[in-house]
């Protein structure tokens, strides 16, 4: 069945007398803990919210709204612990509080009847949650409205009692109401319409419809594997990541034997179709994980081929002394999505569902192609093309082993490339995993903190690029690529330092400034200084032995950040990253000899 519990909305009309300070405090504490129930974290979330309700009946005295919420979080971390006895005192007394605050027909009043309907539920007493659920369906549907999917939610919250009394009928016309609802507000794939799918099939099931059943079971299933499963989530991305990594190399094979442009042009026509072709599933409600699964493989196939072709037509398309400003403008085009992406595929999402951002995506890769198909007839000037369009085996690793070759006689490209890898485990993995716990444990923010914290990094990225590429020519390559890994190693450091969180902003934007000076002038360095037959090998094994040891930094961040805590690993992380790149830059005279 489904959990029919419900969080409901809280804190307004903070006592604003007992200090706005306190009443912060004690509501990042119980945020923190919420996170913690969520992720089924129990032990660390109970101890955190008696704290919050101790300190909130200290302040606030017994009857404020805050510390209705707390008992009302609290009620529900000891359902889902199965501590049913314990939880519905806490609910009955946040409901006393809320009632007398806010009349007995507020919104806040539905919220905890329905957890109330969902204790009982849990309990087994579904009769004895009719009521209460009833009641939710009642406040909150003259309040809202009809059409609300927090009204559909408690409806299927008590179809969810009145199937487990046997009352078929009613729920079914209950759960069907609520599918409607949330199909309009939120898609066709929104997890909730999997709980109210899957309790359909239960009762099709009881009454012997199997073949009706197993087809809402079904429609269930695909739902939760495409919303709901962070082990899909992970699958998807695995997928995605694999086949790049393991087609990179032949990619900068392809690049250097075949027109880069050609490459980049079929590569845009094959995603732009298959994007489509999952759009147009989404919409006839006909798309499956394992389709899911064959794009996203699809796509990590030619990123594999289209990166290094793009990496080295750059230089094929601009003169020699505009390459730095062309970097910056294609480098500002990334971070700009990166900044603008997020809000927009959210908006796209809202506005039209899944088909829609799917559409979207296809036709940017077509419009790209459009863009494309003028220059295809410009190669690059040093390229080896193959005889009849072919590439044997043989040829394919004798220019392998040439482009390795390449990379192993030159030193400051073998060694900033192994310097590179190290700094993805000591950046990377501290700023993926460490800084979100940094920012619950220590700062107790909450999610909009950190979606700051991030968004000011490509902003640093933006501002390196725009003061990079305003010159024609750059000098001292060798000292900007490591002093932007020390910029950023320091920088990293410090969001393991007791400082104010507006030093910390800045420490973000000079992170991304940094790496991002440091990238454009290593980037500029490979187009000039690698022959041009050769450029589509070397990006791809830079590529490679950039990111490949991007998933160990992961790992061991999570571990260290266990072990340790958030702080120690990033100000450690940081430090490595600059004690490696100083030994680098002082130590060795090819390093300090760029220009």
């Amino acid at each position: 069945m489904i959990d029919a519990t419900r969080r409901p909305r809280h804190r307004h009309g903070a006592n604003r007398h007992a200090g706005m300070h306190n009443r912060r405090r004690v509501q990042r504490q119980e945020d923190l803990a919420n996170r913690y129930r969520e992720q089924g974290q129990y032990t660390r979330a109970e101890p955190l919210l008696r704290r919050a309700l101790a300190r909130a009946e200290r302040l606030f005295g017994p009857d404020d709204f805050d510390v209705a919420s707390i008992l009302n979080n609290l009620g529900m971390l000891y359902k889902f612990q199965g501590r049913y006895a314990e939880a519905e005192p806490l609910y009955r007394r946040a409901l006393t509080i809320v009632e007398r605050m806010r009349g007995p027909d507020h919104p806040e009043v539905a919220s905890i009847y329905h957890n109330l309907g969902g204790l009982e539920h849990a309990r087994g007493r579904f009769a004895l949650g009719e009521p209460m659920a009833r009641r939710s369906v009642a406040i909150r549907e003259h309040a809202l409205g009809p059409e609300h999917p927090d009204v559909a939610a408690d409806k299927a919250a008590l179809a969810a009692l009145l199937d487990g009394q046997g009352k078929f009928e009613e729920a079914q016309a209950l759960y069907w109401q609520a599918i409607a609802v949330f199909e309009r507000a939120f898609g066709l794939e929104d997890l909730e319409l999997s709980f109210s799918f899957n309790n359909l099939a239960a009762i099709e099931d009881a009454r012997g419809n199997h073949t009706e059943a197993e087809r809402l079971y079904r429609r269930a299933l695909a739902i939760k594997e495409q919303t709901g499963s962070a082990t899909v989530m992970a699958s998807l991305l695995i997928v995605s990541f694999a086949p790049t990594v393991l087609f990179l190399l032949i990619g900068g094979v392809a690049v250097d034997r075949f027109s880069r442009i050609k490459i980049m042009l079929v590569s845009d026509v094959v995603r732009g179709t298959v994007a489509s072709g999952v759009a147009v599933l989404a919409m006839c409600n006909l798309l499956q994980i394992w389709q899911l699964y064959l794009l996203n493989l699809i796509f990590g196939i030619v990123d594999a081929f289209f990166q290094p072709a793009y990496s080295a037509t750059i230089p094929d398309l601009v003169p020699g002394e505009d390459l730095p400003s062309a970097n910056a403008l294609s480098s500002l085009g990334v971070q700009a999505g990166r900044i603008a992406g997020p809000a927009l595929g959210a908006a796209v999402i809202a506005v039209g569902g899944t088909p829609l951002a799917f559409a979207l995506n296809g036709l940017t890769f077509f419009i790209a192609a459009v863009l494309l198909a003028p220059l295809r007839g410009r190669s690059a000037p040093h390229a080896v093309e193959s005889p009849q369009g072919q590439i044997t085996a043989p040829m394919m690793f004798a220019d392998l082993r040439e482009g390795i070759g390449t990379v192993l006689a030159t030193p400051w490209l073998w060694i900033t490339i192994l310097v590179s890898a190290l700094s993805n485990v000591t950046l990377a993995g501290p700023y993926s995993v460490a800084l979100p716990f940094r920012v619950d444990d220590t700062w107790h923010a909450d999610i909009g903190t950190l979606g700051l914290l991030y968004a000011l990094f490509p902003i640093g990225c933006v501002i390196g690029g725009l003061w990079l590429g305003w010159g024609a020519q750059l000098h001292q390559r060798g000292l900007l690529i490591y002093a932007g890994l020390i910029g950023a190693g320091l920088m990293l450091s410090m969001f393991g330092l007791p400082v104010p969180f507006v030093v910390l902003g800045f420490a973000a934007i000079v992170n991304g400034a940094a790496l991002e000076v440091g990238s454009l002038a290593w980037t500029s360095l490979l187009q000039q200084r690698i022959p041009h037959d050769k450029l589509g090998r070397v990006a791809s094994v830079d590529a490679l032995g950039s990111f490949a040891l991007i998933p160990i930094g992961y790992a061991l961040a999570g571990w260290a950040t266990e072990m340790l805590g958030a702080p120690p690993v990033l100000v450690i992380g940081g430090g490595l990253t600059v004690v490696v790149a100083a030994l680098v830059l002082i130590g060795h005279p090819a390093i300090r000899g760029l220009d």
